[in-house]
């Protein structure tokens, strides 16, 4: 059980769904949809909702190859009025990518429950005490580290986890994600997805985000943009990463995916 604020999300009897609702105008996939128009950003998330995804995870600021940083501001500026709509829509959990410490503090007295956080970006040991007061859950993101063997990543996670005990913030309330992208090379990222129970420990989930990835649209044409390959490419990259034992998908394409833990489950069980 991943604990997250007022909810337990079960990810050992069925694989979890992260929708993505990025609200930011440069992110690499969906840059733009949605972003300074917060009445079309909710209809998303319910949208999201309703074709059956299990958490919601909405990002204010890009984290892609070359991103632009912002500021807190700016980033709760995004935030706000979004957030602020969906306390009346949406019952399922909100995650919230962020590694500032007071917009993850905003986004839960707005209803989030799960703060995305990538350590390496803005490492800041608030954002550890605003996760063991409000008992919100937390993704810790592998960011880049050289040379990212599952070693290494292991590693991180052991470094991160250590942390978090000196919070009080227990491994029920943790979730780890490899970091696929943030790779040197596209076969770190296959090494990565393949071998997910090098990386695992203990009970603590695993959260793969190979959503239209680089390595993905890489495989068939370094300049393909063709949503079928996108979506194609994604459904089989989480396949693998499935059966190799991950236990929350973080997608685009929410029906898509739905349809696959479903099968997975009823060939599987």
């Amino acid at each position: 059980m991943f604990k997250a604020g007022k909810f337990n999300i079960n990810y050992e009897n069925k694989t979890q769904i992260m929708g993505i609702l990025n609200i930011t105008p440069d992110s690499f996939s969906d840059g733009n949809l949605y972003y300074n128009n917060p009445d079309k950003a909710v209809q998303r998330a319910i949208e999201i909702q309703n074709l059956g995804a299990d958490i919601i995870d909405i990002g204010a600021q890009s984290t892609r190859p070359g991103y632009s940083l912002i500021s807190p501001e700016q980033e709760l500026e995004r935030l706000y009025p979004v957030l602020t709509k969906l306390q009346n829509y949406i019952s399922i959990p909100i995650s919230i990518d962020t590694f500032y410490p007071e917009v993850a503090e905003t986004s839960i007295k707005l209803g989030a429950s799960i703060i995305n956080y990538v350590p390496e970006i803005n490492s800041n040991n608030n954002m550890f005490e605003i996760i063991s007061r409000t008992k919100s859950g937390l993704i810790l993101v592998c960011n880049k580290i050289k040379n990212k063997t599952c070693e290494n990543i292991k590693n991180f996670f052991e470094d991160q986890i250590r942390i978090c005990e000196n919070y009080n913030i227990s491994q029920e309330y943790l979730c780890l994600d490899p970091g696929l992208g943030f790779t040197e090379t596209r076969e770190q990222d296959k090494n990565i997805i393949t071998n997910l129970n090098k990386i695992k420990i203990n009970n603590m989930p695993i959260l793969i985000g190979a959503s239209r990835k680089r390595f993905i649209r890489e495989t068939f044409d370094k300049n393909q943009e063709n949503n079928y390959y996108n979506i194609l490419g994604t459904v089989i990259a989480n396949t693998i990463a499935i059966l190799n034992n991950s236990n929350i998908i973080r997608v685009h394409d929410i029906e898509e995916h739905v349809f696959l833990v479903k099968l997975i489950n009823k060939i599987m069980n």
